[in-house]
């Protein structure tokens, strides 16, 4: 198993995606819906990520029963980064909602991929995004 973070988006009204983490042992998935335009203003803010060792940027779409949440936070002082994926979702007629949360970590230049992607969703009405990780870092 891969250690990523994908994000599969679809422009629409309103627009859809489909989250996908791991870290190489553990895995999560869930579907929302959303406005399009959080995603982007998320590739705003991370450039130029982390500037400080206490750089933390945060990113969610929870509601009522189901959502995403992203934190991206700086690891130590060379600069190595991670993510907290939180996935939360209602699968088919169960009762009560599943969870999972993934730890991933990456590199600098994985992340500068990852902007660009986020950045040029305003181009593309269907896309993949990817957030390559380090397994077992």
């Amino acid at each position: 198993m891969e250690a990523k973070l994908e994000i599969k988006y679809s422009v629409d009204d309103p627009s859809f995606i489909q989250v996908y983490a791991s870290n190489g042992l553990f895995a999560g998935y869930t579907e929302e819906y959303m406005n399009i335009k959080s995603l982007m203003q998320l590739g705003a803010e991370l450039e130029g990520f982390p500037n400080s060792l206490d750089s933390k940027i945060k990113f969610s779409t929870y509601k009522n029963e189901s959502g995403v949440s992203l934190e991206f936070s700086c690891k130590d002082l060379t600069g190595h980064c991670c993510v907290k994926v939180n996935l939360l979702g209602k699968a088919y007629s169960k009762v009560t909602n599943d969870s999972a949360v993934i730890n991933l970590s990456f590199e600098g230049a994985a992340l500068d991929t990852f902007v660009q992607g986020l950045k040029a969703i305003s181009n593309i009405t269907n896309g993949t995004l990817t957030l390559e990780g380090v397994k077992n870092a």
